[in-house]
């Protein structure tokens, strides 16, 4: 097995903010936890709407803090899933504005 410290990296992240999303959610203070902040973007994890079993575990969002809107989303079923999202949305924040 390959020790990717990038990847790692990202685990950990997710497995922080997933820890303290469950401890916030339910006393309903935030429904978001910010993972990482790089210029005017946030990723973030978000807790899901309602309480459905089959549901997602959370969601990834990218957040334009200036323009306070979403930029990208995407449904988390488990961890694993969360991992290549997370460095998409990393990748996708680093990306020069254009539309602005």
């Amino acid at each position: 097995m390959t020790f990717n410290q990038e990847s790692s990296s990202a685990e950990l992240q997710l497995a922080r903010g997933y820890t303290t999303l469950r401890a916030l959610a339910p006393a309903g203070h935030l429904n978001f936890v910010p993972l990482a902040a790089l210029g005017n973007h946030e990723i973030r994890m978000v807790a899901p709407a309602g309480d459905a079993a089959d549901g997602p575990m959370f969601w990834l969002e990218l957040f334009n803090t200036r323009l306070e809107q979403t930029v990208d989303s995407y449904r988390c079923c488990n961890m694993s899933d969360a991992v290549p999202v997370f460095d998409h949305f990393m990748i996708q924040a680093e990306q020069p504005e254009t539309n602005d």
